[in-house]
């Protein structure tokens, strides 16, 4: 998705370390992308929360996760790459240790 989306590496590294502070639209087409790539939404920014629920490897975890989907998809963005953007980022916020997303 680097290429695709033309985002600064650096910033999907300073991601991958936990630091969403810094947004910007190629950051948020990043997130789009992955969570397309991982079959998580569609281009037009649907979340398939059924294909994320399949993902979770312990059964006991699937409730928690369920909550924190819900929680975070309530914050849908003006298009589908804010709406994954907002997702990825509440997902981190509310639980990082679970948040490998990107």
């Amino acid at each position: 998705c680097l290429t695709e989306t033309n985002v600064d590496e650096q910033l999907v590294n300073k991601l991958k370390g936990g630091d969403y502070k810094t947004e910007s639209e190629p950051l948020k087409k990043y997130a789009l992308c992955m969570m397309m790539k991982s079959e998580l939404m569609t281009k037009d920014g649907k979340f398939k929360k059924d294909v994320a629920l399949a993902k979770v490897p312990n059964p006991a975890d699937k409730p928690t996760v369920e909550k924190l989907i819900d929680a975070c998809l309530a914050n849908k963005g003006n298009t589908p790459h804010q709406t994954a953007w907002n997702y990825v980022k509440c997902y981190h916020e509310k639980d990082p240790k679970h948040a490998i997303f990107l």
